[in-house]
């Protein structure tokens, strides 16, 4: 198992946007899980990160866009999953 350092950064006091897109949730949801159980390991309260659910990727530039220009967030975090095949 891969040790986590002993310095992690802290999530405390911050407010984060976490963008999800929703056209594969077999694969997306466990990503915004991930992403928020992280987060809330280091530190950030539940009431300082928003979800957000977009329909796509295409969408998903235009929406963390707006999140980080805002003014209500100090982080964006993307949440896209997708495949490449090969052939």
């Amino acid at each position: 198992m891969k040790q986590s350092p002993q310095d992690r950064p802290s999530a405390r006091g911050l407010r984060i946007a976490v963008l999800c897109a929703r056209f594969n949730p077999a694969v997306t949801d466990g990503l915004r899980d991930g992403a928020v159980g992280e987060l809330r390991a280091l530190g950030a309260a539940a009431t300082r990160v928003k979800v957000f659910d977009v329909p796509g990727a295409f969408e998903l530039p235009l929406a963390a866009r707006a999140a980080a220009t805002c003014g209500r967030y100090d982080a964006v975090v993307a949440a896209v999953g997708g495949f490449a095949l090969g052939g």
